[in-house]
């Protein structure tokens, strides 16, 4: 089996590249590839950068180039809810895109043009495994945002949540979950807390986003130990 993960940035990769074995490296359409073995276990590393569209053309040039039975999307994110704290572990239950607008022709907040989708579930043996592989961390399950910002603001968490019922902000799981979607793949999605999505988001995120990321990347190597044995 083989599987694939995808971070948006180098903090959010790091803890698994740096152990990986038999290792080879390759870029396509500026996405970094590293294919070989982590704790015996076979994976493709997809560094895709940040926002959407750099998601989206790592996961079909991911899927199309290595065929991974399973995609994980792992990083950080920004809390929409006052219970969600800093680096809490956040499993996505579906995602979706907050900043896909086509009300103006009487579609609802988030619709997919072509697909008519809002929320693109995750399986939920997907959903079942991450859960099983987080160990003293404190975790929820729910909906995750996606949109190019990085939402520093009460009035978007407050539209996001209103129009979402979503738990948690991100800039590209939602592109992630949509290719896999597209291309019949099952995907999962594990985050953790890195800022409050607040107006004092941006004195928390740097401070908080490699121990976030982190928690997020170690639950990820135990998920590899749980899915391979099932």
């Amino acid at each position: 089996m083989l599987i694939g993960i995808i971070g948006a940035m180098e903090v959010e990769i790091v803890e698994l590249t740096q152990n990986m074995t038999e290792v080879s490296n390759t870029v396509i359409g500026g996405a970094a590839f590293h294919r070989g073995k982590l704790d015996g276990y076979d994976i493709v590393v997809g560094k895709c950068g940040v926002g959407k569209v750099h998601a989206a053309i790592c996961t079909q040039s991911m899927i199309m180039k290595y065929a991974p039975d399973v995609v994980i999307n792992i990083g950080i994110a920004g809390s929409l809810n006052p219970d969600i704290k800093l680096g809490d572990i956040i499993i996505a239950t579906a995602v979706v895109q907050h900043d896909f607008d086509a009300t103006a022709f009487d579609r609802p907040p988030g619709m997919v043009s072509g697909l008519e989708m809002v929320e693109f579930p995750v399986d939920k043996n997907m959903i079942d495994r991450l859960t099983q592989s987080i160990n003293d961390c404190t975790y929820h399950a729910g909906i995750i945002a996606t949109g190019d910002c990085f939402l520093n603001s009460a009035a978007a968490k407050e539209r996001i949540v209103n129009n979402f019922r979503a738990i948690a902000c991100d800039m590209e799981s939602g592109s992630i979950a949509q290719v896999c979607y597209i291309n019949k793949v099952p995907f999962g999605i594990i985050r953790s807390i890195s800022d409050n999505a607040d107006q004092v988001a941006m004195a928390d995120y740097p401070l908080f986003k490699l121990t976030a990321a982190k928690r997020a990347a170690v639950s990820v190597r135990k998920f590899l130990q749980i899915i391979n044995k099932s």
